[in-house]
């Protein structure tokens, strides 16, 4: 068998990072005194054990914020995720803005990062203007902010930096749509891989995933606590559990990439033919897991067996993802 070659992510316009660098922010320290009421309400609760923490909003010092742009209005077929994949290969890492601290249980006076919240780039258009693409409310939402230093009263220096803006925007748009590519890693196979040997692997990708929201679960996913509240109070959201049974989902569909990857890789050739389909791929998850050894090469038996308290927890997590399809 061949070896599994790891597909790299492919830029097919670099445009951007080429005409507008990257500015380090100096504003990047994180600390609860930065939070806005604007932002109170999307901050989880502090805890004995841990804190939010947030940057302060503009990037450099000196700078206002001169207008603020929501990508998911202006972007086609908008998505997070494809944003900052393609951001980070143009200029590397984002800065963290927010994050959930934890209280070092040595030393009181010391925080140490749990987890990150927000991310943000600050681009340099010209000398007293910037860009800033950051995400906001927990990663819910992607903003295009701009910051100038001095704003001006003179017209046509007015009109000079909304061209330049708009030209920002046009090119940043324009990176968008030329790499939308990355957001479907498989169709950039070349041909001298393309085999069996080169395949995305969909199972650390979704075991990471669900590693992530597990860990932002154990942070944020808290239920609030019982209360009179006051009138027109600004109220945190909770999620009550909802962030612990996506990370349980996304455990399962990891678990059911890994068995779709066995049964790829490892099928018996006699049963390979299309007429066993119902039998071997097409099957339940459960069905396909306690009969890989029949099916598949490399099994002496059974990778679980039915009745075990793991083989329960299996069925009941199965269960629920059924029910939310």
């Amino acid at each position: 068998m061949g070896n599994v070659t790891k597909i790299k992510q492919k830029l097919h316009s670099n445009k951007l990072a080429k005409i507008y660098p990257r500015v380090e922010r100096v504003n990047r320290d994180l600390s609860p005194e930065h939070i806005t009421d604007e932002i109170a309400s999307f901050c989880p609760p502090p805890s004995t054990k841990s804190f939010c923490a947030v940057a302060k909003d503009n990037p450099l010092d000196g700078y206002e914020l001169l207008c603020e742009i929501d990508l998911q209005d202006i972007t086609p077929y908008f998505n997070s995720l494809m944003i900052y994949r393609i951001l980070k290969l143009l200029y590397g890492s984002p800065e963290i803005l927010g994050a959930m601290l934890s209280i070092s249980s040595v030393d009181d006076s010391k925080t140490i990062p749990e987890s990150a919240l927000d991310w943000g780039y600050a681009i340099r258009i010209e000398n007293d203007l910037l860009a800033e693409v950051r995400s906001i409310h927990n990663n819910t939402r992607v903003k295009l902010r701009y910051w100038i230093k001095i704003i001006s009263k003179n017209k046509s220096h007015k009109k000079a930096r909304i061209e330049k803006m708009d030209k920002f925007s046009q090119v940043f748009l324009d990176c968008l749509e030329k790499n939308t590519h990355l957001f479907e890693e498989r169709d950039e196979i070349s041909d001298d891989t393309k085999s069996m040997s080169a395949f995305s692997n969909v199972f650390v990708e979704k075991y990471n995933s669900a590693m992530q929201m597990l860990d932002l679960a154990k942070n944020i996913d808290r239920l609030p606590e019982r209360r009179d509240r006051i009138w027109d109070e600004n109220v945190a959201i909770s999620t009550g559990g909802a962030l612990y049974l996506a990370s349980a989902i996304l455990f399962i569909i990891a678990l059911e990439a890994l068995i779709n990857t066995i049964y790829h890789l490892l099928l018996k050739p006699a049963f390979s033919h299309q007429v066993y389909e119902r039998a071997t791929v097409r099957m339940d998850l459960d069905l396909r897991i306690i009969s890989a050894h029949v099916f598949c090469d490399g099994f002496a038996k059974p990778i679980l067996a039915p009745g075990t308290e793991l083989w329960k927890r299996l069925l009941r997590g199965c269960s629920r993802r059924v029910r939310l399809r």
